[in-house]
């Protein structure tokens, strides 16, 4: 399986595996969720964090992770394929989506969650992005977290200490994004805007 291979690229084994896919920009404040991490590792110790994307703040994120102590616990894969992505995600075991609540991301679909849900993985998202707080209340398919360290270790602690949960999250998000989120039914509903609009017009 590629999913395996990754793992084994990665040197993953036998950990359960939390992954960010994405943009490591520093507006992203992604630090929070390295902090996070390290909490996380003082009390689960079988467990690594998949850093798939690049960006401007890759480095100092970089830093961070050697700072403490936890260069063999995150992995940064650098820039992936596209077509690799689906990929990475099935080794993973949870995604998350941490964006910070400034009002330019507020409004903004993070796809990052809905990959992850049509994976069938368990999501933890921050609150204060419309998106996320409106897809997982009416899918279940993860937790809504404030944009803090110490709540996403909480988050990520509680789905490894309850697998069951995490593997029903898991699958109703992937159940709601078949139903709400495909190509076809996003295509049909873009559709109707643009007849409705001609009716409108035509009056």
């Amino acid at each position: 399986k590629n999913d395996d291979d990754i793992l084994k690229q990665y040197n993953v084994g036998n950990s359960k595996v939390i992954i960010y896919l994405g943009t490591m920009g520093k507006a992203r404040q992604l630090e929070v969720l390295i902090h996070a991490f390290s909490k996380v590792k003082q009390k689960k110790r079988n467990v690594k964090l998949l850093m798939v994307g690049d960006g401007t703040d890759r480095k100092n994120l970089e830093k961070l992770t050697n700072e403490l102590g936890m260069k063999d616990d995150v992995i940064f894969t650098g820039q992936v394929m596209q077509y690799k992505v689906p990929y990475f995600i099935a080794a993973a075991d949870i995604g998350i989506s941490p964006i910070p609540p400034f009002s330019y991301y507020k409004i903004s679909s993070p796809i990052k969650m809905l990959e992850y849900m049509a994976m069938g993985k368990p999501v933890i998202v921050s609150e204060g992005i419309l998106e996320h707080e409106v897809i997982i209340q009416q899918s279940g398919g993860g937790v809504v977290a404030p944009f803090d360290f110490e709540a996403f270790a909480n988050a990520i602690i509680g789905l490894l200490d309850n697998p069951e949960v995490a593997g029903e999250m898991g699958r109703r998000g992937r159940s709601w994004v078949i139903a709400n989120r495909t190509y076809d039914i996003l295509a049909r509903r873009l559709e109707n805007e643009y007849f409705h609009l001609i009716k409108y017009a035509q009056r």
